[in-house]
């Protein structure tokens, strides 16, 4: 049974062969070299550093995430270790590209302040997050709005399916968006967040825009033949919820509801 046989039959609710094994996230050079697989990451980080000295930087980012072949070569080391060690899943991004070049890392398209990181023992890059880019409101309204008409993410989900094409089917590409909670409040850092709960306008205004992306997004994908479309969110501590539950209602839920009509209309799963 091939990947997208095996996920799609666990999702129905039918018997696989087994059960699809999912990693969101997988940063380790140890693992890495047991599995003879090189980590592209070192080389992005090298490229996006040496950018640092270049002018018009942020566009040469942009273009690069434009070019097939050059999405394919970045993307088919994880495939390749995920086909490894036996992941039905591999993910190609659609949303959270970097926007704006900084000393050590960039500032991503909603906000957030990622920096590369070093774990001593083995050398891993891993990209961590280190706050939010917006102070306040008026901020966040100077910021270019995401499009979900930009080249660059039909790109990444077409490059994704290019790979599990060469890999026969061993590995599913589902294309990933970012949705509702997580994408904006560390757009704002949880302090500045938090504080903008108390302007319900303000508050309403930046998940409408969240939510009219992710929506959009999640029309395109599934026009162009997406089964299956993570969305990245994160809705809590350990402990507790970001915000009250009366928020997720007003705010949040609604458009997950108008997403996921969207997508069954086209027979594909959120």
């Amino acid at each position: 049974m091939d990947a997208p046989t095996r996920v799609l039959k666990a999702l129905n609710h039918e018997e696989p062969d087994r059960v699809p094994a999912f990693e969101s996230t997988f940063t380790n050079n140890t693992i890495n070299a047991h599995y003879g697989v090189k980590s592209s990451f070192g080389s992005i980080k090298f490229l996006l550093k040496l950018l640092g000295f270049l002018p018009f930087k942020n566009r040469i980012v942009r273009w690069t995430l434009k070019k097939r072949r050059a999405v394919i070569k970045g993307l088919k080391p994880i495939f390749e270790l995920f086909r490894k060690v036996k992941l039905d899943i591999g993910l190609s991004i659609c949303s959270g590209f970097p926007r704006k070049m900084i000393k050590g890392g960039f500032i991503g398209e909603y906000g957030r302040i990622m920096k590369f990181e070093k774990y001593k023992e083995d050398g891993t890059l891993i990209v961590g997050y280190h706050g939010g880019y917006f102070r306040d409101f008026n901020d966040y309204e100077s910021w270019e709005p995401l499009d979900p008409q930009d080249e660059m993410r039909l790109v990444n989900f077409l490059a994704g399916r290019d790979i599990q094409k060469q890999m026969n089917n061993e590995i599913f590409a589902i294309p990933s968006v970012g949705a509702l909670m997580e994408c904006t409040w560390e757009g704002f850092g949880l302090e500045n967040f938090s504080r903008l709960l108390a302007h319900r306008k303000q508050a309403k205004k930046v998940f409408d825009d969240r939510g009219k992306f992710t929506l959009e997004m999640v029309k395109i994908l599934a026009e162009n033949d997406a089964q299956v479309i993570l969305l990245f969110d994160d809705y809590g501590f350990k402990n507790g919820l970001f915000m009250s539950p009366r928020n997720y209602r007003k705010y949040v839920f609604p458009w997950l509801k108008q997403i996921c009509d969207a997508a069954h209309k086209h027979d594909c799963k959120v």
